[in-house]
């Protein structure tokens, strides 16, 4: 069998995830030299702040080479109802040490701002903007830690009578008989990514996965797999006994 291509309607990495990733690497010497500088002044919390910063960037950068290098590992399960496949495990180790490194470097400055704890030369309203602003990043960070530390995170279960996605916060199920198009693209929309995932049911219901990048390298081998077992019921008995999480891990499937 013929090695897996990419979708033809799908685009390589965008511009702005390039710029993203030279930006998080660029800053992660600044984070350290305030670190190091408000350390040799006697402020020990500023120096978690820059600490906190570092980390966050550095964990934003390597999340985002692993996607660009397509260094990311399969990860797929068998089970008597069907296949599991989730994202990349070191990835989502990352993104929580990301998560943990915003959250303190946020919560640390939204209380020391205010007092003109932090070594930074800031004017009041300086202070006070930013330190809103890093106490809602902060917020926003909570939930984003619990989803991908603590609890299961996103994943794609597929069976003999249907396929049901799980972004982490809801699952969303077709049956394969309902679905009417499994696209490379978004009809009425614009891809964040460049290469999307749309399932369209014939109720009109739809769903766009636009990370399959994050399950398997480049997202190749889960868009044909979908495609595949969607198109020949006659394999759907694959994915209940095995077959299926081989033929996922060796990108082993027709391009139809």
């Amino acid at each position: 069998m013929t090695a897996l291509t990419a979708p033809s309607r799908w685009r390589g990495p965008s511009k702005w995830m390039v710029a993203g990733m030279v930006f998080f690497v660029a800053a992660v010497p600044f984070c350290l030299n305030w670190a190091v500088r408000a350390l040799l002044n006697g402020n020990a919390l500023t120096s978690l702040v820059a600490v906190g910063l570092g980390v966050s960037f550095c964990g934003y950068a390597a999340a985002g080479y692993r996607l660009y290098r397509r260094r990311v590992i399969p990860r797929a399960t068998s089970t008597s109802d069907g296949t599991i496949v989730e994202p990349d495990y070191v990835s989502r180790r990352i993104m929580s040490t990301t998560f943990c490194g915003l959250i303190l470097s946020g919560v640390l400055f939204a209380v020391l701002a205010p007092q003109d704890k932090v070594d930074l030369d800031l004017s009041d309203g300086q202070r006070l903007f930013f330190s809103i602003g890093a106490l809602l990043v902060a917020i926003l960070c909570v939930p984003a830690l619990i989803g991908s530390a603590f609890r299961d995170g996103p994943r794609i279960a597929l069976g003999r009578q249907g396929v049901d996605f799980y972004n982490g916060r809801r699952w969303t199920t077709f049956q394969w008989d309902e679905i009417q198009a499994i696209l490379d693209y978004i009809p009425e929309g614009k891809s964040n990514t460049g290469h999307p995932i749309t399932v369209i049911a014939t109720d009109d219901r739809q769903f766009t996965l636009d990370t399959p990048d994050s399950y398997t390298p480049g997202g190749t081998a889960l868009f044909w797999m979908l495609r595949y077992y969607w198109l020949t019921s006659d394999a759907r008995d694959e994915l209940a006994d095995g077959r299926a999480v081989t033929r996922y891990l060796e990108s082993r499937f027709e391009m139809i």
